[in-house]
């Protein structure tokens, strides 16, 4: 996954590194922008003054908890190259993507929390998933993952300039997952990595032991189950707990 912001290179993956920067491992998709999201970071800052600091395993689920959702859709856009005049269009869930495609996620919450996006690669190192922090992004509301109830979410984030907010799928084949994770509380094993998307760690989680803490929280997850929400033009994941784990795979060939 790779990233530009305003000034600096931002990469969140290592695929198509430029020659001066040292060769990290390769992923299959590619996010041409991450920008700072100005309109609503003042919503987002006053939220984030009320962080709670319990740790992911003294926390229990509070008696007739109110059901959270998080709600994701996706804009596609096919590759230009070969479909120069077809226009995006909206899906409520996942596709099979071609070389050159185009994605957008869009996500929303129905409780305030905390959302963190992470990117898995199929690939392994020393036995552990690769992995990259695509939100929250350092450069928005300090680097804040509190996102307040009914707030809607575009990953890429938007910038200046709408044609470069975009995921872009290229040659390689595979399957990844994109972990849409929501909380009620900030998470240590999560809170350790969010600040790799900025443009000196470039999303990269590349430290050996913040991979196992990642990879032994999401084991110990039971992810929920997609619920196609035709109305909406969705797929929702649904928790009555204190968090909600949801996975999407992004298949391309």
């Amino acid at each position: 996954v790779v990233s530009e912001i305003p000034g600096a290179a931002l990469t969140i993956s290592a695929s198509n590194l430029r020659q001066d920067r040292p060769r990290r491992h390769k992923m299959a998709l590619t996010v041409f922008a991450i920008a700072a999201l100005g309109a609503t970071a003042l919503a987002w800052q006053t939220f984030s003054n009320n962080e709670d600091r319990r740790t992911e395993s003294h926390r229990q689920p509070p008696q007739n908890q109110v059901e959270c959702q998080l709600g994701y859709s996706l804009t596609v856009r096919r590759n230009p190259k070969i479909f120069p005049n077809q226009e995006s269009f909206s899906l409520p869930g996942e596709l099979l993507f071609g070389a050159g495609d185009r994605v957008r996620f869009h996500i929303s919450v129905t409780r305030n929390g905390y959302i963190y996006i992470v990117n898995q690669s199929p690939e392994l190192r020393d036995g552990l998933p690769l992995y990259n922090a695509l939100f929250p992004i350092s450069i928005n509301n300090r680097g804040s993952a509190a996102v307040p109830a009914a707030h809607s979410l575009q990953i890429p984030q938007p910038s200046r300039n709408p044609e470069r907010d975009w995921f872009m799928l290229d040659e390689e084949q595979g399957s990844e997952t994109i972990w849409l994770i929501w909380s009620d509380a900030e998470l240590p094993s999560l809170k350790a990595v969010k600040g790799l998307a900025n443009p000196k760690h470039q999303g990269v989680i590349g430290d050996a032991d913040q991979r196992r803490a990642l990879s032994q929280f999401l084991a110990a997850q039971t992810p929920s189950s997609p619920e196609r929400d035709e109305t909406g033009g969705r797929t929702v994941f649904k928790t009555n707990s204190n968090i909600l784990v949801g996975q999407v795979k992004i298949e391309h060939h």
